[in-house]
């Protein structure tokens, strides 16, 4: 296990290279498993590409980076972790204006532990935090998040964090199209202390 806590900041442009490397490094990894989440770059309503979103994601400071920070010199001074983006407002593309306005919600995305790194339960930490943070910064009830529609394993993983399916995506080629929640104060209490 990993003892040490994870300290989360908010990312800059000096960050998105080890970002895009997190996210090439996944996708890797989620061919091998045997699903093509990420395999297409789809462009967004304006025609935005995937790293065009992140950084823009950064630049509005709505990315954040997750570092376990050493003191053994050993080891790297900083060791990346994982990344999530986190947004106070939903797309309208995924969920309807009635949704978004119902009750305030955190929308997480592209949420990306490092190589090496899975299996201690930093994303389940990652997603406790923002659901604490979400609450404790501007009163959301719940946490929404659109998952790859063929990615079966990554369903899963939601559902055992407490999230439900909330139905479909409505287009038909948008590739995300599973749409889970889960209210902002159930937590898994897995994984490493975070600190921000």
């Amino acid at each position: 296990t990993i003892g040490a806590p994870l300290y989360m900041r908010r990312a800059t442009r000096t960050d998105f290279g080890v970002i895009e490397r997190m996210i090439e490094d996944a996708k890797v990894r989620l061919r091998e498993l045997g699903t093509d989440q990420w395999s297409t770059d789809w462009p967004d309503e304006v025609g935005n590409r995937r790293m065009d979103r992140m950084l823009r994601s950064i630049e509005k400071g709505k990315t954040w980076i997750g570092e376990f920070r050493s003191r053994d010199y050993s080891y790297p001074p900083e060791l990346p972790a994982a990344t999530v983006t986190i947004e106070e407002m939903g797309n309208r593309t995924v969920w309807s204006a009635a949704e978004l306005a119902a009750y305030r919600a955190v929308y997480l995305s592209r949420l990306v532990v490092a190589e090496g790194l899975a299996g201690f339960h930093i994303g389940s930490a990652i997603i406790d935090w923002a659901g604490r943070r979400a609450y404790k910064n501007y009163g959301a009830q719940s946490i929404r998040i659109d998952v790859w529609t063929t990615n079966v394993a990554l369903h899963n993983y939601y559902e055992k964090r407490g999230f439900e399916k909330r139905g479909l995506v409505p287009i038909e080629d948008y590739p995300a199209q599973q749409r889970f929640e889960r209210p902002t104060s159930d937590e898994t209490n897995l994984g490493p202390v975070i600190f921000d």
